[in-house]
């Protein structure tokens, strides 16, 4: 039989309206769109830092913005893609993590004492921020395929195994706020799953014991300076101490308007360190005031409901698990950045989600955001 080609246009053209009707119906724009506002306010915050270098070619703004534009892309493309191939692809995906751990404590690049970073040329790549992803989708599966019965301690035990291995991994770099989100990850799905009280109990005695041993004998000295000066910052003023100090002062300057771009003296003058990336809350505070934290706490919490609800409506286990364990991740990311902003958390590096500078942790973060509107689309 002859295919015409008239026939073959009405074919594609039926798939497009199909698409429309299918595709752009139920992506979830309320979803999207916040995170798309958090990048956004996120380039102007960058955009004002590099303002106030001696040269300002704006390397940093530029990196950012084709970084967003990329993320952006991904994010359509994801969600056009079929999420259960993740699912299939879990084993490999673990396995091509461990890889990746492994390869970059040998080949890596050390920055500031860490060494977590592939240099390509005049891109960089941080490992972590990827297997945050492939954990979330290894133990999704995992309690869904062992969540249709009640877990057993040995259950548990298992999937702690798998959290563990990449926690070391990343222990050794040393990234002990990346490893602290891991964990947070693996808590929060097992807490939801079904699960004795007594193995929690038990698993969270577990913690505090090894909390003690990490502390005399795996923490470096300057992560035990971070914890022993949020408690005091006065411990260390001009040192360890310096860093929360000035934050605090931008936060407060900045009133309800903000001093305007350009013009926040703690940040441009440099007093505030890592401006762009750590401390952009305090930055955000100090030069647009009261009123845009407000408005970005509100877009997080929009963000934050809209997966719960992908939650609440998907039918398959592991759909929720990886809501969930994404859930997780953008949770304590972003409490614990605005809370170490304003002396309520240790100083612990963790990025403010789709906000602070940093290529490898906004394409991530991006790639989750595809990943929960592939598993809204075809709900």
């Amino acid at each position: 039989m002859i295919c015409r080609a008239s026939d073959i246009t009405f074919s594609i053209s039926n798939y497009i309206m199909d698409f429309k009707q299918g595709f752009i119906q139920k992506f979830d724009w309320m979803l999207f769109f916040p995170v798309f506002l958090l990048g956004a306010i996120g380039l102007v915050a960058i955009y004002s830092t590099d303002l106030g270098e001696a040269i300002a070619d704006f390397a940093n703004f530029k990196k950012q913005l084709l970084t967003f534009v990329v993320g952006i892309f991904f994010v359509f493309v994801i969600a056009a893609l079929n999420y259960r191939q993740l699912k299939n692809a879990k084993n490999l995906l673990y396995f091509i993590g461990l890889l990746l751990l492994g390869g970059v404590l040998v080949f890596g690049e050390t920055i500031r004492g860490t060494t977590g970073w592939f240099y390509l040329g005049p891109f960089s790549f941080q490992p972590v921020e990827i297997i945050k992803i492939i954990l979330v989708i290894f133990l999704a599966d995992y309690f869904a395929r062992e969540g249709r019965r009640l877990f057993s301690f040995w259950d548990i035990i298992k999937s702690l195994v798998a959290v563990v291995i990449f926690i070391a991994l990343v222990l050794f770099q040393p990234d002990l706020g990346s490893s602290i989100i891991l964990f947070l990850a693996w808590a929060g799905m097992l807490v939801v799953s079904r699960v004795r009280k007594k193995h929690l109990i038990i698993i969270f005695l577990a913690f505090f014991a090894v909390s003690l041993v990490s502390w005399f004998f795996v923490l470096e000295d300057f992560q035990k300076d971070r914890i022993m000066v949020f408690a005091n910052p006065e411990l260390d003023p001009l040192g360890a101490g310096y860093n929360i100090k000035q934050s605090i002062i931008a936060i407060g300057s900045g009133g309800i308007l903000g001093k305007g771009l350009g013009f926040g003296s703690q940040s441009q003058l440099r007093f505030l360190p890592e401006a762009h990336t750590d401390f952009i809350f305090a930055l955000i505070a100090e030069e647009m005031g009261f009123i845009m934290v407000f408005f970005i706490i509100a877009l997080y919490t929009l963000f934050f409901y809209r997966i719960l609800k992908i939650v609440k409506e998907t039918k398959i286990d592991f759909n929720a698990y990886v809501a969930i364990g994404f859930l997780m991740l953008f949770l304590s990311e972003t409490l614990i950045n605005i809370g170490m902003n304003i002396g309520l958390m240790p100083v612990t590096g963790i990025a403010l989600p789709f906000v602070s500078l940093g290529g490898s942790s906004l394409i991530s973060s991006f790639i989750m955001v595809g990943i929960l509107e592939s598993i809204k689309v075809r709900s």
